[in-house]
């Protein structure tokens, strides 16, 4: 996704650097958000005994 906002900005013009330091500031919140959620519902589902083992037959 940062590639091609900034390859998208280079072809507005804007210099390499330029257009990847702008695309990674836009893009970082919406990663780093998603990938807390995932981390925090995987941590959710192993409190909760969902993992694999939980999961077999007696």
């Amino acid at each position: 996704m940062i590639v091609g906002s900034a390859r998208d900005r280079t072809v507005l013009g804007k210099t390499v650097p330029k257009a990847v330091r702008k695309a990674s500031e836009q893009r970082f919140r919406p990663i780093l958000l998603t990938s807390l959620a995932f981390g925090l519902s995987v941590a959710a589902a192993g409190a909760a005994g969902l993992s694999p083992a939980s999961r077999q037959a007696s």
